[in-house]
């Protein structure tokens, strides 16, 4: 799971027993003013887990006004009125699936080779494995709901399993509901298979498929854009621009590709003898076919609604 939300540290961490991230800092013991928007999402966050654990909403907007976290008031309130908000809205949607209390099912999925997948998935209700996140549904949410997915259909194929995965929208007070699945056990041990396999390459080389960059482009493939302009979407998740950063900015992924470095870096890669098998030689590079290996059996059986 860990690899595959995030190929590039992994690959560093397993291969070269390299870390990238930044030391710690000293917390800062000033009056907070004006939160940015790091601090906010983890107020968010704090208040997301303890709703959807059962604490009333009065007594959470208490414990976060005791935290300190946030400005006094007036503006501190204000600031706390919207999170809850958009909390109130994702409890109210993922209500229906939030059936009974959450369950932690063992996986150990046996697949070609005698390879196994041994682990546990959590927040199982009935048929559905949920997500709700403050974040906004991004690519990586998606993958990891997808392995779970993969990994408990391949394990106990005698129930519909379905991955849900509730996020707020691009616009508030939008939320995003993303469901993947179900999926037959066999397509389910292919797919999971798959990963596996590139999962072991790219702990022993690393593989050029940034989590957002791989998806824009498998997504413009499969909305049946031709190569060219999925590349200017892979490119768009990649190269950072004035108003924001990309991928290219990641300190694993400038580390391993260069500082700054250009999609065309990932794009030379090529991949070893069968590493890809047979599957979409209609591709122009082997960085579009590994895209298209990684994320469009996830495209084929999601679906996203946005209420």
């Amino acid at each position: 799971m860990s690899f595959w939300q995030h190929p590039a540290e992994e690959f560093l961490a397993q291969r070269l027993d390299v870390g990238v991230n930044s030391a710690d800092e000293e917390p800062d013991d000033a009056m907070p003013v004006e939160p940015g928007p790091l601090e906010l999402w983890a107020v968010g966050d704090r208040v997301l887990r303890s709703r959807l654990r059962g604490v009333g909403a009065a007594e959470v907007r208490e414990l976060e006004r005791a935290r300190g976290a946030l400005p006094p008031p007036p503006l501190g309130d204000r600031q706390l009125a919207a999170i809850g908000t958009r909390v109130d809205r994702l409890v109210d949607v993922s209500a229906p699936l939030r059936t009974g209390p959450a369950q932690t099912l063992a996986v150990d999925a046996a697949l070609a080779g005698g390879l196994r997948v041994l682990g546990a998935v959590g927040g199982v209700h009935g048929d559905v494995l949920l997500t709700v996140t403050y974040s906004r549904v991004r690519p990586k949410q998606r993958l990891r709901a997808w392995v779970e997915l993969l990994a408990l259909t391949a394990t106990r194929h005698d129930r519909p399993w379905r991955a849900v995965v509730v996020g707020r929208g691009d616009d508030d007070p939008d939320v995003t509901v993303v469901t993947l699945g179900p999926v037959g056990a066999e397509d389910a041990r292919a797919a999971l298979a798959d990963l596996v396999r590139l999962r072991a390459h790219g702990c022993c080389g690393p593989l050029p498929v940034p989590v957002g960059t791989g998806a824009g482009y498998a997504e413009a493939r499969s909305r049946g854009r031709d190569p060219g302009s999925a590349r200017v979407a892979a490119e768009s998740a990649w190269a950072s621009s004035y108003r924001r950063d990309g991928e290219d900015v990641d300190a694993a992924h400038a580390l391993i590709w260069g500082e700054a470095a250009s999609l065309t870096v990932l794009e030379d890669w090529t991949a070893s003898p069968g590493l890809l098998g047979d599957a979409h030689r209609d591709e122009p590079t082997d960085f579009g076919r590994l895209a298209r290996t990684i994320w469009q059996p996830l495209l084929d059986a999601e679906r996203t609604v946005v209420r």
